[in-house]
């Protein structure tokens, strides 16, 4: 869903309300997704989405994009390629060594 949801267009060309069932269903129904408003309606998942919610408070996420690289390198905010890559690079350098 996350993929769907993301490659739609609602939020970013059409400014959609993405916290809304209504366009989250419409947007699931189009992809061929059924019962999503439903779904969201019953709070089924409202403990699995608090308790992912904990855990990355947790681990330091205070933001979006936020970036963990081997669960050791982090990087948080929208970042230039560059320092993507010396991000991946040194979460590379950290497994080569087996370094924690």
């Amino acid at each position: 869903f996350r993929r769907v949801l993301f490659r739609s267009e609602a939020y970013f060309r059409d400014g959609k309300d993405l916290g809304d069932a209504a366009v989250l269903d419409g947007i699931a129904a189009a992809a061929g997704m059924q019962g999503v408003a439903e779904r969201l309606a019953s709070g089924q998942d409202a403990e699995a989405v608090q308790n992912a919610y904990i855990a990355a408070a947790k681990g330091g996420v205070t933001g979006v994009p936020f970036y963990v690289f081997d669960q050791k390198v982090v990087v948080t905010g929208a970042q230039e390629t560059e320092m993507l890559e010396r991000a991946i690079d040194k979460a590379l350098e950290q497994v080569s060594s087996g370094s924690n």
